[in-house]
């Protein structure tokens, strides 16, 4: 998912198409359902934790947050023994 994917986003060629646009009041001013599914959509697939170069990537907190997503997600992938 990323930032330019909801569906009501303006897309302008240039920088200078998008101040002629905002000046004539000339662009998509995106619904208040789309934007709340949209940020949904983007909680539900966000994870606690860093896992990219950053000050706190080997931090005892962002280590067991990024071991807790991983769990988090095989558990939706593989079947628990209760299944059985």
């Amino acid at each position: 998912m990323f930032y330019d994917s909801h569906p009501q986003i303006n897309r302008f060629e240039s920088f200078e198409k998008l101040r002629e646009r905002i000046r004539n009041e000339d662009y998509l001013y995106p619904e208040e359902h789309e934007t709340i599914k949209f940020i949904s959509k983007l909680l539900e697939r966000s994870c606690r934790g860093k896992p990219f170069r950053d000050k706190e990537l080997f931090s005892d907190e962002n280590i067991n947050n990024i071991i807790t997503a991983i769990e988090k997600k095989l558990e939706e992938l593989i079947p628990s023994e209760q299944n059985y």
